[in-house]
């Protein structure tokens, strides 16, 4: 035992003996992105279109980032709610073409992209759902 710890001490921040102290601080907000019916029930996209619910976060990510490239200082917070709106439509949209198209059940049915999102206030954990994009 007292050669492992020696051995880990010697061996430091190196990889793949680190600790990766970059996940030591979780962030206070946590976004959940998903696709909904118009009377906010929730679309299995993993189950039944075998879209991973992380993707769409991932595209809508990547997308605000776009728009922040795009402006002078880089800040999410320098994005109008326009901008926001239409990367969320392009969330969708991307939805649609690949797994609503005619013939499909999803083909006629409107639907949104919702977002839930996980914030820690005062020791308590406070769940908001809003529409991004859609009807």
């Amino acid at each position: 035992m007292i050669t492992i710890i020696v051995l880990c001490l010697v061996m430091g921040e190196w990889y793949p003996f680190s600790h990766f102290p970059m996940y030591s601080k979780l962030a206070s907000t946590t976004q959940c992105l998903y696709i909904a019916r118009l009377d906010d029930t929730p679309v299995f996209i993993g189950r039944d279109h075998g879209v991973q619910p992380f993707l769409l976060r991932k595209i809508y990510n990547t997308e605000i980032d776009v728009l922040k490239n795009a402006t002078p200082n880089g800040k999410r917070s320098e994005i109008s709610q326009e901008q926001m709106d239409g990367a969320a439509r392009k969330v969708l949209d991307w939805f649609r073409d690949k797994h609503a198209k005619p013939g499909s059940a999803l083909h006629a049915a409107p639907l949104k992209l919702m977002t839930e999102d996980y914030t820690i206030e005062s020791g308590k954990v406070v769940r908001t759902i809003k529409t991004l994009a859609g009807p």
